[in-house]
């Protein structure tokens, strides 16, 4: 684990592994999260920041364990697949070997991950953004499936949002 002396009463914080070359990478641990967590929210201890990680890791857990998909924006989706019964062979004495059904977990990389990873994700991203705002609204002159731009926007906080009154139209 990497930690340096720094604030917080002296107290050993993590040092930013992702964002700084120059520190060497290994793997990063569910500590290493949580110390990322408490070096960046103040008044949260790193018992309470050890804590989220795990209630975080659990709720995700859980969410494979029923089968379901997990599903991070910006990062990728977890999928659960199932594995049908196949046959095998042993690797030492070439014997067939019968393997069980069973169920695993399959990662899938978001494409802005992979760009990220393939060091182009960020150029790549705000020039997609800034292409998407400058083009020219299609023949509905700037409506969405006989919708004003907005008006399919989803509640935020219970209440919805009403940017066509705000536009005036």
């Amino acid at each position: 684990m990497l930690t340096a002396k720094l604030s917080r009463e002296d107290e050993p914080v993590a040092v930013n592994r992702i964002c700084d070359p120059t520190k060497p990478r290994g793997t990063l641990t569910r500590q290493d999260i949580a110390l990322a967590i408490f070096d960046r929210c103040e008044g949260l201890s790193r018992r309470e920041a050890k804590r989220l990680v795990d209630s975080v890791i659990e709720e995700m857990v859980e969410t494979l364990v029923q089968g379901e998909t997990l599903k991070l924006h910006d990062f990728g989706s977890f999928v659960v697949r199932e594995k049908h019964e196949r046959t095998g062979r042993n690797p030492r004495t070439g014997e067939r070997v019968p393997i069980e059904p069973r169920m695993v977990v399959v990662f899938k990389a978001s494409p802005n991950m992979k760009a990220v990873v393939n060091g182009d994700g960020v150029e790549r991203r705000r020039k997609n953004a800034a292409d998407r705002s400058a083009k020219p609204k299609g023949k509905t002159g700037g409506k969405a499936n006989g919708k004003a731009n907005g008006a399919s926007l989803a509640h935020a906080n219970g209440k919805a949002t009403s940017l066509i009154k705000a536009a005036g139209m």
